[in-house]
């Protein structure tokens, strides 16, 4: 008989075996290709997020730039308590000017006589206004003239601004007025003075940059990478430096819709590019026939304004080239206004009409 085994005594193991030659390099191989993939896939993910969120920011952009046109377009010739500021008995009455006013002018004449424009432009193949020391050319500009929505006593106006003023008193004359100070127009007593509102002048524009580095506000050439809605504005004592709004806005197409009927009702007849032109060629005829010959009068009938606007993204996306046409509007002649940027930024057209509603509520006859 055997000796039998006793407790705890272990049967001998099997000799162990490591990896053969052949699997170490199968299993790097795979290994490799494993990681290859993972890597592809990563960068694929990573590159697929950066698009999408540059997506994202270029179309949040052109509907917040849109939406700032939007709402200045709406309160353009808003002047507080006051009707139709060109039929009132003012002394003296503010009357359609003759000459187109400067949009840059800050002298209290010269900002009065511009009162009944409250939508003007300047179309792209027309200079700039003097103030405006870095418009992207080609590109549209649109000035907004209105009274703050919000009202300030006379006695906290700020020295060397802006305000409007209207009486309520039926006997005063003038009952409305611009002024920098002397603000002496009542209420229903023909006693208390009448608050104030500060009067704003919005000149809406393209630049080729987001900061001017260059002489006199200018881009200099360093700057050229970005371009940008931007707004001057009318402050104290003149106008302010440009404010950058909007990155990415390529660039700003306006087209006008004027009242041309002999009786207006504050809808378009038409749209233009340019409304100090003549565009008889390109409107319908109307009977009695539109007087286009005062540029100033076809500006204070605008009633709507459709604006296009090219916003891109703020890098290139690797490997793309944009060979697409973009038709911003119509050109001043009634042609398309087609544009063909390249390069390698994605690029999307926002098209919006807004209604000039104080211009064109003016204008509404009763029924």
């Amino acid at each position: 008989m055997g000796l039998p085994l006793h407790l705890g005594a272990h049967r001998p193991r099997a000799p162990q075996r490591g990896f053969t030659l052949v699997e170490l390099m199968v299993a790097l191989v795979v290994g490799t290709f494993l990681l290859l993939a993972l890597s592809t896939l990563f960068v694929a993910s990573s590159s697929n997020f950066a698009e999408a969120e540059r997506s994202s920011r270029e179309i949040e952009n052109g509907r917040y730039a849109t939406s700032v046109l939007r709402d200045e377009i709406q309160h353009a010739g808003f002047y507080g308590e006051v009707g139709n500021v060109t039929n009132l008995l003012l002394a003296p009455p503010i009357t359609v000017p003759t000459t187109m006013p400067d949009p840059c002018a800050t002298s209290i004449a010269g900002l009065t006589a511009a009162l009944p424009l409250a939508i003007q432009g300047v179309d792209a193949p027309n200079a700039a206004p003097t103030c405006l020391p870095d418009r992207l050319a080609g590109t549209d500009i649109l000035v907004i003239r209105r009274a703050n929505t919000t009202t300030t006593t006379a006695a906290s106006a700020v020295a060397n601004g802006y305000y409007t003023q209207v009486s309520k008193c039926a006997t005063q004359l003038p009952m409305f007025m611009l002024a920098q100070s002397a603000f002496n127009l009542t209420l229903k007593d023909c006693a208390t003075t009448a608050n104030v509102r500060q009067y704003d002048v919005h000149i809406y524009y393209v630049s080729p940059c987001n900061v001017a580095t260059g002489t006199g506000g200018a881009c200099a050439a360093s700057d050229l990478s970005l371009p940008t809605l931007k707004r001057l504005e009318l402050v104290p004592g003149g106008f302010s430096n440009p404010v950058p709004l909007v990155e990415g806005v390529e660039n700003l197409q306006f087209e006008y819709g004027i009242d041309t009927k002999s009786q207006p009702d504050g809808s378009p007849t038409c749209y233009v590019a340019d409304a100090g032109l003549n565009n008889s060629a390109i409107c319908p005829v109307m009977i009695p026939a539109y007087n286009w010959s005062s540029a100033p009068t076809n500006w204070s009938n605008v009633v709507a304004v459709r604006i296009h606007l090219l916003a891109r993204n703020t890098t290139i996306t690797n490997g793309y080239v944009d060979g697409k046409t973009y038709q911003l509007g119509n050109l001043a002649d009634g042609t398309p206004n087609n544009i063909a940027p390249g390069g390698g930024f994605k690029r999307h057209v926002f098209t919006e009409v807004t209604r000039v509603n104080n211009v064109g509520q003016r204008m509404e006859q009763p029924i």
